[in-house]
């Protein structure tokens, strides 16, 4: 991209920006920076706006509790604007856990993400990295604002279950609308990044392990969420925690970026792991 394309594409998000339908347009080329001391590679995901949960018709064909939980905790659809901020491309791994928090008990191979951390645990390591990053920037766990944003790479709200030929290959999960696992899936977590990359060039946001967010858990979040960088504070909601994608062990309705739920804060199951995000020290 020359010069004059970059500045004419930045006074066109800005010109959006103004107007309040400012649109994300991430792709597999978004920038990249690894980070030296842990190796972990971020992706840019750019300032922008989308439309994050469900429509509230969105799933009227399917069975009345299915239908309910969605409503209650996944809608309504309202416009969500986030600042630039920088997200791991793949879950944080047990290689990249040693290299910024030592070793751990029990832990498995280097490919593998971290599991059977809990929500506190995720957070130290977060500010570990950022003690050890010095001035500059700081890491965190996204919110589930970014965390959707990032998922959905530019995409729509999903309106229709997904369906195997569209999420194998792409999602490691264990089986169709709560049916006995077809196959021979594997039923514990898989090396990071062997299935394909969404749009934004980020891997496993859907399947293998479930995903720790910085935000406390209420069903109406989505009722209460300000227009910029929302967020739900822990300081009034207990200690339930959301976490985002689905795991090797869900089933495919899982297999959404809209979709979410509630673990609390201490858990530890071998099927929650957590990427962390990157934002200027200064910012939010």
């Amino acid at each position: 991209m020359t010069p004059l394309d970059r500045f004419l594409l930045s006074a066109a998000l800005a010109l959006a920006a103004a107007s309040g339908s400012a649109r994300a347009a991430p792709s597999a080329h978004n920038p990249t920076v690894k980070d030296p001391l842990s190796g972990i590679t971020f992706v840019r995901m750019a300032k922008g706006c989308y439309q994050m949960g469900v429509p509230a018709d969105a799933f009227a064909d399917q069975d009345g509790a299915f239908r309910r939980r969605v409503e209650r905790t996944e809608g309504p659809v309202h416009e969500a604007c986030i600042d630039e901020f920088w997200i791991a491309r793949h879950e944080i791994t047990e290689a990249q856990w040693r290299a910024v928090m030592g070793p751990r008990p029990g832990a498995g191979a280097d490919d593998l993400p971290v599991s059977g951390t809990s929500w506190q645990e995720a957070v130290a390591f977060t500010a570990r990295l950022s003690e050890r990053a010095g001035p500059g920037w700081r890491y965190r766990l996204p919110t589930e604002a970014e965390w959707e944003y990032a998922c959905r790479a530019g995409s729509a709200p999903v309106t229709a279950l997904p369906d195997r030929g569209r999420m194998d290959g792409v999602a490691w999960y264990s089986s169709p609308y709560g049916r006995a696992s077809a196959g021979k899936r594997p039923r514990n977590p898989q090396p990071a990044g062997r299935m394909s990359g969404n749009a934004a060039g980020l891997y496993d946001m859907l399947g293998n392990v479930w995903e720790w967010t910085l935000d406390a858990y209420a069903d109406d979040a989505y009722r209460r969420h300000a227009l910029f960088n929302p967020r739900i504070d822990s300081a009034a909601h207990g200690v339930s925690r959301t976490a985002r994608g689905g795991s090797i062990r869900s089933d495919i309705r899982w297999m959404r970026c809209e979709a979410r739920t509630s673990l609390d804060a201490e858990t530890r199951l071998d099927t929650v792991g957590f990427r962390v995000v990157r934002v200027p020290s200064g910012g939010k």
